[in-house]
């Protein structure tokens, strides 16, 4: 299944960053910035939590919104920022182009010309910052959701995790990454925007696209389940490639909402928000599954 698959030991990798001179090191808050791709500019936020330390490897969580939002609408939301400063983690959200922004997570010229937006994106930010080469993740509501997807398929060598919350996941290529991806999947029974059964032909049902993922990271073949909230299911794939775990959470009667947020309904975002934290959710997810490969010694 993985590219690296010739052998079955699994090690953990080991932090390779290089430490950066404390001239480039930027005080904690947000940083505004910008990349030239192919001749456009893209932007993006960088959050630099309270007490990042220089030379010390933090994780890196890419942060992207939904289709028609921004930068500023989304850490509003997602609240992780915030996070970053209780839990010492750099946090970036960068901006999608076009009038609505929107992600292009499909094959052609603007989903490729996306990839090397964030393959640039990474490598700058490891040039400037002390990140950890093992806890690089992403976390994307709706269409960004769609964008963690692809990126897990193309760059699982560089991807941790990834936390989709009410994703989107259009039926357009094959998926073969070449290291295992833990992936969380966070989905509302009745979201009217993306279905939680999907449409019956472009978006697959939200629990045939985990059970890919599961079958991907060569997981156990049926999750244990649990029920977290009267409302709240939750589905975990155990003994995958890697410690590549794969969890859903399905809300019952949740719409498209990123939960905790205390927004919606509005003209993307239907009600009702269940009594839990995303963000919270997520975090927890993350910190627990570090990069790990199949290799040898």
């Amino acid at each position: 299944m993985f590219g690296c698959q010739s052998t079955s030991k699994i090690a953990t990798l080991q932090p390779a960053y290089t430490p950066i001179p404390k001239e480039y090191h930027r005080p904690p808050g947000d940083h505004y910035g910008t990349l030239s791709v192919n001749g456009t500019n893209r932007e993006f936020v960088t959050h630099i939590p309270a007490g990042y330390q220089s030379g010390v490897p933090h994780p890196l969580v890419l942060n992207l919104h939904g289709r028609g939002s921004d930068i500023a609408q989304h850490d509003q939301i997602s609240q992780m920022s915030l996070q970053a400063d209780q839990h010492g983690f750099i946090v970036v959200t960068p901006q999608a182009l076009g009038e609505p922004a929107t992600w292009w997570p499909a094959p052609g010229p603007k989903g490729q010309e996306d990839l090397v937006f964030f393959e640039e994106l990474i490598a700058t930010l490891e040039s400037q910052h002390s990140i950890d080469p093992a806890r690089i993740y992403v976390t994307g509501f709706s269409n960004g959701g769609a964008m963690a997807n692809r990126l897990a398929c193309v760059m699982s060598e560089k991807i941790s995790a990834i936390a989709v919350v009410a994703g989107a996941h259009p039926q357009m290529e094959t998926c073969e990454p070449a290291f295992p991806v833990a992936v969380l999947a966070i989905h509302g029974t009745e979201d009217h925007i993306i279905p939680y059964l999907g449409d019956g032909g472009y978006l697959p049902s939200v629990p045939a696209w985990v059970a890919a993922w599961a079958q991907r990271n060569q997981c156990a073949l049926t999750p244990e389940t649990e029920q977290s909230q009267a409302a709240i299911k939750v589905e975990s794939w155990e003994d995958c490639t890697g410690d590549a775990t794969v969890v859903l959470y399905s809300i019952e009667g949740g719409g498209h909402v990123w939960p905790g947020s205390g927004f919606g309904p509005g003209p993307y975002l239907d009600g009702p928000a269940p009594d839990v934290y995303a963000t919270d959710i997520i975090w927890d997810f993350f910190k627990s599954h570090p990069k790990r490969f199949v290799g040898s010694e």
